[in-house]
């Protein structure tokens, strides 16, 4: 995936001579995933722009899809799921549903609020799009030589780190 930028080794090397008090493994590991994860959004979004959508548009979509199909969900759980600003998450979902990919519904417990679904049209959309990102992603996987061992590895270690993070109160 060549492109007008330094590769990360490159990179790394110049920091390591040139500030070698901030060249830490943890420091080289924040910036190699930081580098893995652009790449990984760069390829999505070619397949999302394909689909005519935006990236928090796929977001949205995917979350409903995998949290429920029949239940209709209230845009702040939605928002927090995906760590959305109120305001860009309603451009998404007027988006979303003059696209006919959801329904927005009124909410019987608070009569200003709206709920949100799935439409059958927005389930098999955000499937398509999801299958076409991975598809794409797991090129870059292959790419990167990585085999499915080292993957699980890989998976595993940043799960635990991020669980134990995430569960602490600093």
């Amino acid at each position: 995936m060549k492109e007008n930028r330094e590769d990360t080794e490159t990179l790394l090397s110049e920091q390591a001579s040139n500030w070698p008090e901030v060249d830490t493994p943890a420091h080289r590991l924040v910036i190699r995933l930081l580098r893995l994860q652009g790449l990984m959004r760069q390829v999505a979004n070619v397949q999302i722009r394909k689909f005519g959508l935006s990236g928090v548009e796929v977001d949205a979509l995917a979350t409903l899809r995998k949290m429920s199909t029949d239940e209709p969900v209230r845009p702040s759980v939605l928002s927090r799921h995906l760590l959305v600003t109120s305001g860009g998450m309603t451009r998404a979902l007027k988006s979303l549903s003059e696209k006919g990919l959801i329904e927005l519904m009124p909410d019987a417990e608070d009569k200003r609020g709206k709920n949100i679904r799935l439409t059958e049209k927005g389930k098999a959309l955000s499937e398509d799009v999801i299958h076409a990102i991975l598809e794409s992603q797991g090129k870059l996987w292959k790419q990167s030589g990585a085999n499915e061992k080292q993957i699980r590895k890989l998976d595993d270690a940043l799960k635990s780190m991020l669980s134990n993070i995430e569960a602490s109160d600093g």
